[in-house]
């Protein structure tokens, strides 16, 4: 342990409360209330993180909270559902548009795929980024997991409340 290293436990620890006590169940509902509404409005299903209304950071200590401090119920389940799919409504610009030029092909190739051949369809998909597609939804699903993960020792402590 380097000096001064022994005290950064003790601080992180303060900060934490901190920040816990700054977010107000009004300023949660709010915060809670505004992502599910952009959540909702989002034509795609993924979303751009500069797109977000508060920082990815924010939103995630007040989801936790809700999480942890809320009632069982609807609106509790609603707030689950959005958290662990969080990430995908903070996507970096190249990735949303992999991602929304994917989803167009897919659109477009059922609606004309009898008229065209394996080939020109697997072209196509190529074209429309498969690959990167596959990769960041492969990252995005291990990250679902990972908020599946912190949601559940949340949860944890609701008991021990």
């Amino acid at each position: 342990m380097t000096p001064g290293q022994e005290n950064d436990q003790p601080s992180q620890d303060k900060l934490l409360q901190e920040a816990d006590a700054a977010l107000t169940p009004e300023l949660v509902e709010h915060i809670i209330s505004a992502v599910g509404s952009h959540v909702a409005n989002s034509l795609q299903g993924c979303g751009r993180e500069r797109d977000l209304p508060f920082p990815k950071g924010l939103i995630t200590l007040a989801y936790l909270k809700a999480i942890r401090d809320w009632p069982e119920g609807a609106r509790l389940d609603a707030v689950c559902s959005i958290y662990v799919t969080l990430d995908d409504y903070t996507l970096a610009d190249e990735e949303y548009d992999v991602l929304c030029r994917w989803l167009r092909f897919l659109r477009e190739s059922g609606q004309t795929s009898v008229e065209q051949t394996g080939q020109e369809i697997a072209q196509k998909a190529k074209e429309a980024g498969i690959r990167q597609a596959v990769e960041i939804q492969e990252a995005l699903r291990s990250k679902c997991y990972k908020r599946c993960e912190s949601m559940d020792m949340v949860k944890g402590l609701r008991k021990n409340r």
